[in-house]
């Protein structure tokens, strides 16, 4: 595929590649690595996925990226929607992100890959 890699350990540590599609954009060079783990949201039934960053290519937010997350086991798709829906100081609103696994019968790691 074309779309960004995310390497996930049972033990929550993740490395995400993302390169640009023009490898000479440095600016956009948005590979990350640090912690994920997921719990259920207070007072909800859903859960939420919460990844830490620990080194990236991008500046910090200072913020924790929260999201939403549907696991479809069957379709070994993963899908994230940013949580609680806000709009930030630029205007974003959030995003959707929908994953798929790739090695969906190794159980000692994940390999997701973004989809369009």
């Amino acid at each position: 595929g074309q779309g960004p890699v995310r390497l996930q350990s049972p033990s929550g540590l993740y490395v995400e590649i993302r390169i640009p599609s023009d490898p000479t954009d440095f600016l956009q060079q948005a590979s990350c690595g640090g912690a994920h783990h997921a719990s259920l949201a207070a007072g909800e039934k859903r859960t939420i996925s919460v990844r830490d960053r620990t080194v990236g290519f991008q500046p910090p937010t200072g913020q924790h990226r929260q999201r939403s997350v549907k696991i479809d086991p069957e379709q070994c798709y993963w899908v994230e929607v940013t949580h609680p829906l806000r709009i930030d100081d630029v205007g974003h609103v959030g995003c959707v992100e929908a994953w798929s696994r790739l090695n969906e019968r190794d159980l000692t790691y994940a390999v997701l890959e973004l989809q369009p």
